[in-house]
């Protein structure tokens, strides 16, 4: 398969595109792709979601690499794949979401969409640090030292850290927001971005430096 499926129902967003790419033998990957012009790299995108070409069914990313769980197109955005916790709670459709687990009582089903949401934001954390190691690249292409970034899982925060550079970011685990560091152990107080909402991630991503510039207050 080389366009994308025909009952696929978005349209790209201004100053996107959709990719394809084969993952596995019938799995494809759908890439969005940013045009805008950044100064680091001419190439600019993330991972949409999967389709299963034999089943034909969506599936939502956990990475670029690992496809997660069944997705309904009508909890999908034209930006991605990841069943948002709005529109799960929004819903009317008695029949539970194949991306969200089903339980039996109120209290349980809270945590499951948490896991989701918890799930989303694990995975915009990973394109986060692909953008700021891309971004290292497209500036120091003659380094022989590159730089690369890791994420610490902690009780409530997704903590990027970069190598021989201390904390570069913190990143709420349940809500997607991302804070400047106010020290190894600390975020500072105010919210820079949300990688849950559609315009900031993609704010985020497109601004995104290595050395930490996009964090400050504007």
């Amino acid at each position: 398969m080389n366009q994308l499926p025909s009952d696929f129902p978005h349209t790209a967003p201004k100053g996107f595109s959709y990719e394809i790419k084969q993952h596995k033998p019938n799995i494809i990957g759908i890439w969005i792709r940013n045009h805008a012009l950044f100064s680091y790299s001419e190439d600019v995108k993330s991972i949409w979601g999967f389709y299963n070409i034999k089943k034909r069914c969506y599936i939502a990313p956990i990475t670029h690499k690992r496809p997660g769980k069944i997705v309904s197109l009508d909890r999908t955005s034209a930006y991605s794949a990841m069943p948002l916790l709005k529109l799960a709670l929004d819903s009317t459709d008695d029949t539970p979401s194949p991306a969200i687990i089903k339980t039996s009582t109120k209290e349980n089903m809270t945590k499951s969409l948490f896991v989701s949401q918890e799930e989303q934001v694990t995975s915009r954390v990973d394109i986060l640090v692909e953008a700021l190691e891309k971004n290292y690249s497209g500036r120091n292409a003659d380094s022989s030292r590159p730089v690369t970034f890791t994420v610490q899982t902690g009780r409530k925060y997704l903590k990027i850290l970069q190598d021989h550079g201390g904390v570069h970011a913190f990143v709420n685990r349940k809500t997607g927001d991302v804070f400047k560091p106010a020290s190894w152990a600390a975020p500072a107080k105010h919210v820079r971005y949300n990688l849950l909402d559609e315009k900031s991630f993609t704010d985020c991503i497109t601004r995104a430096d290595w050395a930490g510039g996009y964090l400050y207050m504007r």
